[in-house]
């Protein structure tokens, strides 16, 4: 099938000639809230004299990810720019 064929009502189920798998989603939904229950289980015991909901945490995390992103994107920046762009291409 091409995509210039393809009708408005047609899914995935008839573009790949799939059939439906029948309650895939409430399943699939209750079992990533169970493992998200679980996971936060694990990690709220992992915090020892911190809230789970403190605001202050939040927003050092956030600062801090923030600065290793920026970091780990600009120090390979800064090097592109350096680098003699005539010198780059000659030796292609």
């Amino acid at each position: 099938m091409r995509w210039g064929d393809m009708r408005r009502s047609d899914n995935v189920e008839d573009v790949t000639g799939g059939q439906p798998s029948g309650g895939g989603v409430p399943f699939g939904g209750g079992m990533k809230l169970g493992g998200g229950a679980m996971i936060l289980i694990v990690i709220v015991s992992l915090l020892f004299g911190v809230n789970p909901l403190d605001p202050v945490t939040y927003i050092l995390t956030t600062i801090g990810l923030c600065f290793a992103a920026g970091a780990a994107s600009c120090i390979p920046a800064l090097k592109a720019t350096r680098a003699d762009s005539v010198v780059a291409l000659r030796s292609e």
